[in-house]
């Protein structure tokens, strides 16, 4: 059989839509991989939901199904669809799934279409499959042998033993005695005849333990008689069975016999008297069961016995059926192991700690009494598992820390919690108290589910499984779960048992491990604990038959009514859990379900006397008839007795009582508080302490303990206090709970607690409350039968429950008189309470026990219980000295050694007289070994450090915190004492056992690694002694020891590491010889590199030195080494030209690493030295009114080219960018690029505006030597504008190469527009306010519009190149290798004198002006000097100059109105740019061109002046040859209509005017100045147009009919001028002056003016003085 998972269209459709397709493909992965539906919960069969796919509203619904294919059965998974929880559909699916859910099925899925899908996946590859069991695990399904008791009417002779023997006379023999006896017993049975009574042993108050024997029905009593010769106070008395045995046949009296006896076995058990012995004492060895319990034990060997659910009452016997199976089972495994299988154990479950240490000791006792030598102690205790520490086990140790034991919340804690917060609140008194909000969280919320079960989750729960109404359950879940509870867990850390079983299911923890499991106590166990039992089972992972899914051992054994902690508990529940999950999981088709699953029910209380018992029976009543317990049945009472004690109500006003009660140290008091409140409730309770005392050391003069303290112990007198005055004041006799339910879950937990209270009791129990409580409480339950109570309401109230109620009258002072055994009782109190409190390590009990042996005169038991609990309140050494002094030395170990009190230990360990499973050998001989670490010793501490290791690496050290800290604090004492100035050969093995120690999980951090770096010194390991030395100094702050740690630095580390280390040990010529073949000095931090010129400064005037140093400063690349190898050096004069040209080498690596306040200090210093800064001084001015003076010609210095290289090298420099601008520093330094390598057009401003833009209108100087240089820095910077500007003006001496880079940086500013575009549209999206939202979107369409116009500039240029030619240009310029530069700056004046020649040799061309001579008769440009009407014309020359010459005609008034002549050069000849639509343009009548570019000419010959020499550094290599490969070309994301391309306009460096026809489709025509709404039309007729082109300012205007465009070519800004009616258009953002009424041109220094022209306006450039006046070409 395979489960198969079918996913409908509609399913997975749905899945897209909730975003679950995901989590739908895992979980169809997962059933189909696990084979299983434990994923899944059952509706209808044949209908499954999944709860929280994907999300916890998500809801699954599918349809199981099976089809025959060639004989084989094959189930189909059908995953119908997927519906959020709250869906009107869902719910109709919900409530009536078997109708609407078929409906669906039909609608989704056609006739056939599953069938044809399975047998298409079964012809494909094969798929996972349910295993079948092994051999091993099918032993387990059909074993039919149990070790149960024999039946007592079974042939043969057998022995009984009596209650009172059992109880009374068993717990006083000592162990000689029991010898003796049992020695008596065998010689008896070998005799010839036995005596009808013979007396054997005489104990404490002349009982007399005698031997009864019926030869007739081969049965033989051993019981007690009492002095005055009274028989068995049970009933087994001669009087009574002599008359019974004549009259019964032997069967029958066998059976009266089991009915009053408590153990029966065969004569054959006295072969052995010390074994008879040994299993005297006994809890579990040789019962009688009752007819139930025989049933239940024979009932296992039947076909199909399991699941087993037990259901038992206190003292039942429950438990102990439970631990006879699994002792069989155990003993199954233990023989199938043996056979050569497998190791395959059961397992048995308890709710704590101290029920698992105690059924695993039943279990080994047990096993004994059947002769099993194969179960020892720790293997039956490894298999007897408290829950919640098994679960811990299942995580990783790092999933454990969140599970801390001191923030685990218990009902106590979470009601002490729960007090504290809502003490004040009455509605939450009345309408969700703690008991409910703890069973709400803990059985609803948590533990439901393995997701949290929401209000609208519990809206789905069935109404039988309901607790409240969904209102109330959704208040509950809001205000207590969701606004306090939850948060308060989250914040401090707190969690519960259900916390832990959510993460180990979510982690999927859990496996299919144990073949057989027993669960004790179920009642304690919520439905996701309980799913994870019946996971753990191996047979949910394995393929069974129908009739195989009831062979498989599951037993549950619980009692609902024994629940403290209100979980929710039903058997219906667990039932139907168990049917679900298991046996519908492992048989969809529910084969397996017809039959009746096997429920029983033990009757028999063998605990509580007949009186108790039936008051017992009075609780349950009164429980069955507030919650309508139909089913509910009184107990029996399994433990006859004669003279049993009525229950009595004692008179809290009667003082003779109560002195009489408070000297009845036999007494137990049970109390209604919570565990660990009982100091503060006998505080609290003044009548209480009329009975007790509390002493100062936390006991009390009479035992009292809470119930749940009491839980699992039973005691001969016990008395309940204040029980009615804690009975919840809305319990109201006449109501049944079941109507509101809100109240009943207070109830049954208050019931619950009475009946465990009344339940401790064996012989006596007596009922002590206030009088109000007496009356409204106690006195009802007088005549139960009667109303108020009225329990003859119950069903079969006459035939079941009449003569099984109890009843309850005052006390008398005859009725509070001790037993005769008091004594016995006190010590078996003690006993009893000195047992429970070892076992759940509660210090309280202890306590208990402390007082009762002190009121005993056990002063030694006394000591030991005292002792015991100041071990268990950590006082370790104070208990080891307590333990010490009454001689337990095996504590008195345990306690110093926790205590970390070694020389107590070596003494108590150097005892001869301990013994040697006292003595813990290795701790032992590590102990004594204290104080003795010589040399000599060495072999035996590295014999017992292996073994230390071997134990670690094997797990077999102890776990627990307190043993894993002494171990640690013992290994560490030991290795400080070490003599660590002693040498010898062994250290390095005990470093290397120390060390894999160590790094052992146990010992983990624990070793000080100050002594592991000293072993390893010792054992001359160098870097793991400075790695252990360094720990110590991060970890524990420890300095590390001086010498030593700076020797192991010096050898295990390489230069410059360890320079600290060689400079502390002054070891200088190590250190001269090692900085020589450093080859890493620029890693060196600064301080370390002090250190270095402090070592080494003396040695600077060592020429060989220095020339060391030399060869290394090439690899000294950080500005801050340098800068101190600087201030070493400088003050010495010999170290001048070293020094110059270090400080070279820290100017260029100020730029390399972005030290901008030195760079820009040094380039401010550069314009000192030169002499700029200010208008018109220094470098070249072009001035047409002006003459140049030759002196003052542009030479860079040595610095400044090196400044220059520097920046172009810099990867910083190109990441100054902040969003859409550029960082500070980086403005700062393009203004001083600016001021040194700026001119302005002429020599100075003049006019009063003439300062508002005196740093805008200037031209890059491309007059020097390594221009290309300041191209490759303006490239760096990211100011594509400058840097277009700059290679515009290069391109008159430079035209290729200024081409080439003008369109690399083109491409870059399109880039870099499209990244700014980015960045604003991630502003918008990421802005809340509205206005900022709107801003930057503006932004984000201006710079869309910016970037497309680049590209589209760029996409022209671009054109002209071929592939292969546009590959070749490089990202940016090509720089000589800064390794090759470093030398040549380093290269002494000798060498640099020929690196000068050379240079200059490859100097840059000298930079021409240019004119074209005109073709026609020229158009004048007039400029209107701001000073006078005077006007200087610019003419170009009319006529044609000879080749390649020229003159540019200038007058003014600094000519003296002369015209005079500028020598210029004609450049080639300028090819007509092509038209996209309308090919080449030819050139036209009217065209022109007017270039006024200046050069300095030579003073002399008046001819242009050759460039000045260079400075001695290597020239930048020109002309530039371009290798490496563009970046791709940035895509347009613009509209899809691309612009017409537009003509590359003529790049020179001075005032172009070009004259032509401009085609009709002109992109400067109607579409791009149609954006201004409101916009005259354009005219459809296009006339003669002139372009005018300011290259300085990147300004194009186009002459039109009427109007001038004018558009800047780097920011796209436009603007439509009218001059006739004096109208602007456009986008171009514009400022008037009011003063003058000028119109200033926001970005440039060019303002806009009107004339009296109508057809004319006037472009002003303040900075210059000049105006330039443009005709609009009007008709």
């Amino acid at each position: 059989m395979s489960f198969f998972v079918y996913v409908t269209e509609a399913c997975q459709q749905s899945a897209r839509e909730y975003a679950v397709a995901d989590a739908l493909d895992r979980l169809r992965h997962d059933i189909e991989a696990e084979q299983s539906l434990w994923r899944l919960q059952a509706f209808h069969f044949p209908f499954w939901v999944k709860k929280g796919l994907g999300n916890r509203h998500v809801r699954l619904i599918s349809r199981l199904e099976s089809h025959q294919i060639h004989g084989q059965t094959h189930e189909v998974l059908v995953f119908l669809d997927l519906y959020q929880r709250q869906d009107r559909e869902y719910r109709k699916l919900y409530w009536a799934i078997e109708d609407t859910g078929q409906a669906l099925y039909e609608r989704l899925l056609a006739p056939g279409v599953v069938l044809d899908w399975l047998q298409q996946q079964l012809q494909a590859a094969d798929r996972a499959t349910t295993p079948e069991p092994s051999e091993a695990e099918y032993a387990f399904l059909y074993a039919g042998t149990v070790m149960s008791a024999p039946d007592p009417a079974a042939d043969g002779a057998r022995l009984y033993e009596s209650w009172a023997w059992f109880e009374q006379a068993l717990p006083h023999c000592d162990e000689a005695q029991l010898v003796q006896l049992a020695g008596q017993l065998q010689q008896l049975h070998q005799a010839d005849g036995l005596a009808a009574r013979t007396p054997l042993l005489t104990l404490d108050q002349q009982q007399q333990v005698v031997l009864y024997h019926f030869a007739r029905h081969q049965a033989s009593v051993l019981t007690v008689e009492l002095p005055t010769g009274q028989g068995d106070v049970a009933g087994l008395d001669w009087a009574r069975l002599a008359p019974q045995a004549d009259r019964l046949d032997t069967v029958q009296f066998h059976r009266l016999l089991a009915q009053s006896a408590r153990r029966c076995y065969g004569w054959a058990q006295l072969d052995s008297p010390a074994q008879w012995a040994a299993l005297a004492r006994s809890l579990a060895a040789h019962l009688v069961f009752s007819p139930e319990e025989l049933d239940i034990l024979q009932v296992v060997r039947q076909t199909r016995p399991f699941p087993l659910f037990i259901n038992g009452r206190a003292g039942s016997g429950k438990s102990t059926i439970l631990q006879h199976l699994f002792a069989d089972y155990l003993r199954l495994a233990l023989d199938q192991q043996q056979a050569g299988h497998p190791p395959l154990y059961p397992v048995y479950f308890t709710c704590n700690h101290t029920l698992s240490e105690r059924a695993a000791e039943l279990v080994l006792q047990i096993g004994q009494m059947h002769g099993h030598t194969g179960l020892d102690s720790a293997r039956v205790r490894a298999h007897c598992l408290e829950f919640r520490s098994y679960l811990l086990g299942l995580l990783p140790a790092a999933d454990r820390g969140r599970f801390a034991p001191a923030l685990r919340v218990d009902y106590g804690q979470f009601r002490r919690l729960w007090e504290k917060r809502f003490c004040n609140d009455q509605k939450a008194r009345r309408d969700y108290p703690p008991s409910l909000c703890w069973h709400v969280i803990r059985s609803y919320i948590k533990g439901l589910e393995p997701t949290l079960t929401e209000p609208d989750d519990y809206e789905e729960l069935g109404r039988e499984q309901q607790l409240l109404p969904v209102q109330a359950y959704r208040e509950l879940y809001e205000k207590v779960w969701e606004k306090w509870y939850l948060p308060l867990c989250r914040a401090e850390g707190y969690w519960d048992d259900q916390d832990l079983a959510r993460h180990v299911l979510e982690q999927e923890r859990v496996q299919p491990v144990f073949p057989a499991i027993f669960c004790d106590e179920a009642q304690d166990f919520t439905r996701i604990e309980l799913d994870i039992l019946l996971r753990l089972n191996v047979f949910s992972a394995r393929r069974l038959r129908p009739d195989q899914i009831q062979q498989v051992p599951l037993v549950f054994a619980g009692d609902q009514f024994q629940t403290l902690n209100p979980t929710g508990f039903r058997w219906e529940s667990v039932k139907a859990q168990v049917v679900e999950q298991f046996m519908f999981a492992l048989d969809p088709a529910k084969h397996a379900a017809r039959s009746e699953l096997n429920y029983r029910e033990l009757s028999f209380n063998f605990r509580s006397s007949q009186p108790i018992t039936q008051f017992s029976n009075v609780v349950h009543g009164l429980r069955a008839r507030l919650f309508g317990l139909k089913q509910m049945r009184p107990q029996q009472c399994g433990h006859p007795s004669s003279g049993a004690r009525d229950v009595v109500l004692v008179d809290p006003q009667d003082a003779v009582m109560a002195s009489q009660l408070a000297r009845q140290f036999d007494l137990v008091f049970v109390l209604p508080c919570l565990d660990g409140q009982e100091r503060d409730y006998i505080r609290a309770h003044t009548g209480l302490q009329a009975y007790l005392q509390l002493h100062e050391d936390g006991s009390t003069s009479i035992p009292a303990m809470s119930v749940i303290r009491a839980k699992g112990l039973e005691f001969q007198r016990v008395v309940l206090y204040g029980f009615g005055a804690d009975c919840p004041a809305d319990l109201d006799w006449q109501v049944q709970d079941g109507r509101h339910p809100e109240r009943s879950i207070q109830h049954e937990y208050f019931l619950n607690r009475l009946y465990v209270g009344v339940t401790r009791a064996r012989s006596q129990l007596l009922l002590i409350d206030d009088a109000a409580s007496q009356a409204r409480f106690w006195q009802p339950l007088r005549q139960a039968w009667e109303p108020p109570v009225n329990l003859q309401a119950l069903p079969e109230a006459v035939s079941c429950w009449k003569d099984a109620l109890g009843t309850l009258r005052p006390a008398e002072l005859a009725d509070i008189t001790p037993d005769a055994g008091q004594l016995r009782s006190m010590q078996e109190n003690a006993q009893q309470l000195l047992q429970q409190g070892l076992d759940t390590q509660d210090s309280y009990l202890l306590r208990q026990a402390a007082g009762l042996y002190a009121q005993l005169g056990d002063t030694r038991q006394q000591q030991y219980c005292q002792a015991e609990v100041l071990f268990l309140d950590q006082a370790y050494v104070e208990a080891g000295t307590a333990f010490e002094a009454i001689d337990r030395l095996d504590r008195a170990v345990d306690s110093y050694w926790l205590g970390l009190d070694w020389t107590a230990l070596g003494r108590v360990l150097a005892q001869p007289h301990l013994s040697g499973g006292e003595r813990p050998a290795l701790v032992a001989e590590l102990v004594l070994l204290l104080g003795h670490l010589q040399g000599q010793r060495f072999p035996a501490l590295a014999r017992l450090l292996q073994q230390v290791l071997q134990q670690a690496q094997q797990n077999q050290l102890p776990v627990a915190s307190a043993h894993r800290r002494a171990w640690q604090a013992l290994l560490g004492e030991v290795l400080q004492q070490l003599p660590l100035g002693q040498p010898s050969k062994r250290w390095p093995e005990l470093y290397g056992l120390c060390l894999q120690i160590s790094q052992t999980d146990y010992f983990q951090h624990s070793l000080p690694d100050i002594l592991l770096g000293e072993l390893a010194y010792l054992a001359q390991d160098w870097p793991q002694a400075c790695l252990h030395w360094e720990r110590a100094r991060e970890r524990e702050k420890i300095t590390p020891p001086f010498p030593r740690y700076a020797e192991a630095v010096a050898e295990a580390r390489a230069f410059p590491d360890n320079l600290s280390a060689l400079l502390a040990l002054k070891r200088h010529e190590a250190l001269l010889a090692q900085f020589q073949a450093c080859t890493v000095l620029d890693q060196l931090p600064p301080g370390i590199w002090r250190q270095l010129l402090d070592a080494l400064g003396d040695r600077l005037n060592d020429v060989a030195f220095r020339e060391v140093l030399s060869q290394k400063l090439p690899d000294l690349r950080q500005p801050a080494l340098i800068q101190q190898l600087i201030e070493y050096a400088e003050p010495v004069k010999s170290h001048a030209a070293w020094v110059k040209r270090l400080k070279k080498l820290h100017l260029l690596h100020s730029c390399t690493h972005g030290d901008w306040p030195v760079v820009l200090q040094a380039l401010q210093q550069q314009a000192r030295l030169m002499g700029v800064g200010q208008e018109g001084s220094g470098g070249f001015s072009l001035n047409l009114f002006k003459k140049r003076d030759p002196k003052k010609d542009f030479k860079p210095t040595p610095e400044l080219q090196i400044l220059l290289y520097g920046l172009a090298q810099s990867q910083p420099y190109g990441q100054m960018t902040e969003g859409d601008r550029r960082a500070p520093e980086a403005e700062r330094i393009m203004n001083a690029l600016t001021t040194l390598f700026k001119v302005p057009l002429n020599g100075g401003a003049r006019g009063p505006r003439a300062s508002r833009t005196a740093t805008h209108e200037r031209i890059w100087r491309t007059d020097f030597t390594g221009v290309q240089l300041l191209g490759a820095v303006l490239e760096r910077s990211g100011n594509h504008l400058e840097a277009l500007m700059f290679y515009e003006a290069l391109k008159v001496t430079q035209p290729e190469y200024a081409q080439a880079r003008w369109l690399a940086c083109k491409q870059r500013q399109a880039n870099d527009a499209y990244r700014v575009r980015d960045y604003y549209a991630g502003q918008a999206e990421a802005s809340v306010d509205r206005s900022t939202r709107e801003m930057f979107q503006k932004k984000h369409d201006d710079m869309e519009r910016r970037a497309e116009q680049y590209q589209q500039q760029w996409r022209q240029a671009r054109s002209k190149y071929t592939q292969t030619e546009w590959a070749s240009i490089p990202e940016y310029p090509e720089l000589p290798d800064l390794q090759d530069y470093m030398a040549q700056i380093l290269q002494p004046p000798a060498s640099a004198a020929a690196g000068a020649s050379t240079a200059g040799a490859a100097g840059t061309p000298p930079v021409a002006a240019e004119v074209q001579p005109p073709q026609r008769d020229a158009t004048a440009m007039t400029a209107v000097l701001p000073e006078g009407p005077a006007a200087a014309t610019v003419s170009a020359v009319d006529s044609p100059a000879p080749e390649g010459t020229g003159t540019l005609s200038v007058t003014g008034p600094e000519t003296g109105d002369q015209p005079e002549s500028v020598p210029v050069v004609q450049p080639e000849p300028e090819q007509p740019v092509e038209s996209a639509a309308a090919g080449p343009e030819p050139a036209g009548p009217d065209d022109v061109a007017v270039v006024a570019v200046a050069q300095p000419e030579n003073p002399v010959t008046g001819a242009p002046s050759a460039p000045e020499e260079p400075d001695p550094l290597p020239a930048f290599p020109e002309p530039l040859l371009p290798v490496q490969p563009a970046p791709p070309e940035v895509p347009l994301t613009g509209p899809a209509h691309q612009p017409e391309p537009v003509p590359e306009p003529t790049m020179t460096a001075g005032v172009l005017m070009t004259h032509h026809d401009a085609p009709a489709s002109h992109p400067l025509g109607p579409d791009p100045w149609a954006r201004s709404p409101g916009a005259d039309p354009w005219p459809q007729r296009r006339l003669p147009t002139t372009r005018l082109q300011l290259l300085d300012y990147g300004l194009l205007v186009v002459r039109a009919q009427g109007r001038l465009n004018i558009e800047h070519q780097l920011t796209g800004d436009t603007l439509s001028v009218w001059p006739a009616q004096q109208r602007l258009r456009g986008d171009w953002p514009l400022h008037t002056d009011a003063d003058t009424g000028l119109i200033h041109l926001q970005g440039t220094p060019l303002w806009l003016g009107w004339t009296a022209d109508p057809h004319s306006c006037v472009i002003h450039v303040p900075e210059h003085g000049l105006q330039l006046q443009v005709h609009c070409g009007g008709v």
